[in-house]
């Protein structure tokens, strides 16, 4: 498929033929007089040898390499649009994968991480990383309703 400005381009080149005098010719019309060494027609226009029919035939050759490297250019870019979806979409996919290792990272940097201040972090048996009262250093004290001591055993003597 050609784009609006393509189809547009070639539509003017189409128009400019049929609207220049002469050049509507059929391609075996012959210009009468016209000169076999090519610099005039016998009317004085200069388009040289083969007259209007040769220059018209010249343009149409042109119209239609211009349409094919259009229509090559067009597949191109289609080719490259194409190629653009498929890497973003394979961007999209690694930053949603990446997204997801950085929480996994959070989650295990937190649990290595001492919240409390008391030289322990929860990977290094901190039952409480919130409580810097409570490790496994700590000593239990009876009675408070706490595992102080990080032993699993709560107000143990």
């Amino acid at each position: 498929m050609r784009t609006t400005r393509t189809a547009g381009t070639v539509l003017a080149l189409t128009l400019t033929l049929a609207l220049v005098p002469g050049l509507a010719l059929a391609k075996n019309d012959k210009v009468k007089g016209s000169n076999s060494q090519g610099s005039t027609n016998s009317n004085g226009n200069g388009i040289g040898a083969g007259g209007v029919p040769a220059l018209r035939d010249r343009l149409l050759a042109l119209i239609d390499a211009l349409e094919t490297r259009l229509d090559q250019l067009t597949n191109r870019v289609h080719h490259l649009e194409d190629a653009q979806g498929a890497t973003d979409a394979r961007v999209t996919a690694l930053e949603g994968d990446v997204a997801d290792l950085d929480s996994r990272l959070d989650a295990i940097e937190s649990q290595f991480t001492d919240d409390d201040g008391d030289t322990f972090s929860e990977v290094q048996d901190d039952c409480n990383d919130g409580n810097a009262n409570v490790s496994p250093l700590a000593t239990e004290i009876p009675g408070n309703g706490i595992d102080d001591d990080c032993d699993h055993l709560v107000d143990e003597p």
